[in-house]
């Protein structure tokens, strides 16, 4: 590949004339890959649900998408310890620990809202489809939360 400088498999196709042969492209295989790559501070259990949230948002899976970005959070917050029986009031106890700012714990909740009206239909105020946008915020969020709860605090103590 000449944009990677990495191998990649070509598939031609031989087509045979009296004078000779041509070849013609059909495809190359990696078709190519979403940027999953993470900061290292970012803890596997959570780094793996988000890692496949982006690959769903690639594929244009929505749904799938705000799914798996609620189950990152959701997993934050028990690996955070924050107390609660539910997402939302565990949202709201990282937000009165000051984990997160008052902006991200509005997001959270949209993030929160989003992954269950996907799993369950609408049973919230947001529609229950669930659009190529609402992928992409969920996904900028989720990229914002994880920076604020693990990666800029790892950074830190690195510093000290």
């Amino acid at each position: 590949c000449i944009a990677c400088n990495k191998h990649v498999l070509g598939v031609l196709e031989t087509v045979h004339y009296r004078s000779g042969r041509q070849w013609n492209y059909v495809r190359h295989y990696p078709l190519s890959t979403p940027d999953d790559s993470l900061s290292e501070h970012v803890p596997p259990e959570i780094a793996q649900d988000f890692k496949e949230a982006i690959r769903c948002r690639w594929i244009k899976a929505f749904r799938a998408t705000v799914l798996m970005c609620r189950r990152s959070l959701q997993v934050s917050c028990d690996r955070e310890e924050a107390s609660g029986k539910d997402l939302f009031t565990q949202i709201d106890d990282l937000a009165t620990k000051q984990l997160i700012t008052g902006t991200l714990k509005q997001m959270a909740h949209r993030i929160r809202l989003l992954g269950k009206s996907g799993a369950h239909g609408d049973y919230s105020d947001i529609d229950a489809t669930i659009a190529e946008a609402d992928a992409d915020d969920a996904i900028k969020f989720m990229r914002h939360y994880l920076d604020q709860v693990f990666v800029f605090p790892r950074q830190l103590e690195e510093k000290k």
